[in-house]
């Protein structure tokens, strides 16, 4: 989904790239009043999620069939002032709520400290909030380290993803793994956490000294994605490696301490240079915590075409008659750090990354350094479901 555009006569139109033909398809808002001005904040299973930002209010919109369903307001969070602000990371469902709304969830990651929290679209009145808001001693040691004491130190999830076989959401929180039970809206329950050891991809640690410039290592930002493919049931943790001030010629530039142009500036785009992916499976045990089995995938993505970014991550088998190529994840800017405000970047970090030669190509936006441009709002992937055809 590209930015929307207004044309003659005040009549709003939103842009769809379609991949399979190379061709913007335009649809016309049916957004009215206030959600006109409203800011998209994510995509799942056909749907649009919807934020209006004068009154705090969510809702999901179907652009094609033209059918909304209302969310509950983030004013039905706990210190909504504190905790809310107005921010929505990411918002998923587990599955299109006009096919099995009984059995539909949305889970998501709100706030300044990114934390969770869970409805039942159409009927929940209320966000309910899941998780432990705090990181405790019980969570980084043995159990034998165990207090009751609360290191203030607010959990962070980055990312989410829900398993159609499974019927449970897994969130990634600082380099942990959890897995959510969420078919009891009264008792949700986490079945189980586990740390993943980080570890880094020889191709991609290669890629970072290759955009050093004199012999300083670039700043660089970290963005971990869960992805499951679902015809296999296969889940996937994404690593991307982002260089928060990429050149020119493809290295990073650092900022200037001294002399007349000295001082923190804007000047250079952040660019991700690199992928890492993996394998995560776990194998669990009669009463016991699983193991999780983390294996680095080498040249290839088992054929699958992944994409991520502010929609719900998902991977397909590439059908070549469908524009897609395989072993290529499609990733567009989450826009998670904004830059400050008048700054000429942001919305621009997308592309192709082809896993097998490590090699980038664009994907309707240039990715050279030289014709980057700010995107307001960044584009985001765009899935109808089997209703909407």
């Amino acid at each position: 989904m590209l930015p929307s555009l207004v044309e003659s006569g005040n009549m709003l139109y939103y842009n769809f790239y379609n991949l399979a033909e190379s061709q913007i398809e335009r649809i016309r808002s049916t957004l009215e009043g206030e959600d006109i001005d409203a800011k998209f904040v994510g995509s799942s299973h056909g749907w649009i999620v919807v934020l209006n930002r004068r009154n705090h209010g969510l809702l999901l919109w179907n652009p094609i069939t033209e059918v909304r369903i209302n969310l509950p307001s983030l004013l039905t969070l706990p210190d909504p002032q504190i905790n809310c602000c107005g921010i929505v990371s990411k918002l998923i469902l587990s599955c299109s709520p006009d096919h099995h709304v009984d059995q539909c969830r949305a889970m998501m990651i709100f706030g300044p400290f990114n934390r969770l929290a869970f409805c039942q679209p159409g009927r929940s009145t209320h966000w309910t909030p899941i998780g432990h808001l705090y990181w405790t001693k019980y969570l980084y040691w043995e159990a034998s380290h165990h207090t009751d004491e609360e290191d203030d130190y607010a959990r962070r999830y980055t990312d989410c993803v829900y398993s159609p076989t499974h019927k449970l959401f897994f969130c990634f929180v600082m380099w942990r793994l959890e897995c959510w039970d969420l078919g009891d809206l009264e008792c949700p329950r986490i079945c189980w956490s586990e740390i993943v050891y980080y570890t880094q991809g020889v191709a991609s640690e290669e890629e970072m000294f290759g955009i050093c410039a004199a012999g300083r290592l670039p700043d660089l930002m970290r963005q971990q994605f869960l992805v499951v493919a679902e015809q296999t049931n296969q889940l996937f943790l994404l690593d991307q490696h982002v260089c928060l001030r990429m050149g020119p010629v493809g290295r990073y530039r650092p900022h200037i301490y001294f002399g007349k142009y000295r001082g923190w500036d804007d000047k250079f785009p952040h660019q991700t240079f690199a992928f890492d992916a993996f394998k995560v499976d776990y194998i669990s045990g009669d009463g016991t915590q699983p193991k999780l089995i983390k294996t680095s995938m080498e040249g290839s993505l088992d054929g699958l075409a992944m994409f991520i970014g502010k929609n719900h991550s998902f991977a397909i088998s590439a059908p070549t008659n469908h524009g897609l190529e395989k072993d290529c994840i499609y990733f567009t800017d989450t826009n998670r750090h904004q830059p400050p405000a008048g700054s000429i970047f942001g919305g621009h970090d997308i592309g192709i990354y082809h896993y097998a030669t490590r090699t980038f190509s664009d994907c309707f936006y240039p990715r050279d350094i030289n014709k980057i441009k700010k995107i307001v709002p960044a584009p985001m992937w765009f899935t109808p479901n089997d209703r909407t055809h």
